[in-house]
């Protein structure tokens, strides 16, 4: 999938344009419309570029990494 656009209502992300990868037949013409929520139980990793993020964000990629226990990402299944 490849985020495509945001509705942001008072500085918060409220749904999202998504491109799917099956073509333009599924969804419409190949998009589809996620809601927020749907990214906060579904979506577990995100690509973007570090030019695109806050200064901040990229202030914490020099920090080292925090090495995670495993964890099954489809809870289970």
């Amino acid at each position: 999938m490849v985020l495509t656009g945001v509705h942001v209502v008072d500085g918060t992300p409220v749904r999202w344009k998504v491109e799917n990868s099956w073509g333009s037949e599924q969804g419409k013409k190949g998009y589809f419309v996620m809601s927020d929520g749907w990214f906060s139980d579904y979506v577990y990793q995100v690509v973007v570029r570090t030019d695109h993020l806050s200064p901040q964000l990229q202030a914490q990629l020099q920090s080292p990494p925090v090495v995670l226990a495993p964890w099954d990402p489809m809870r289970g299944l």
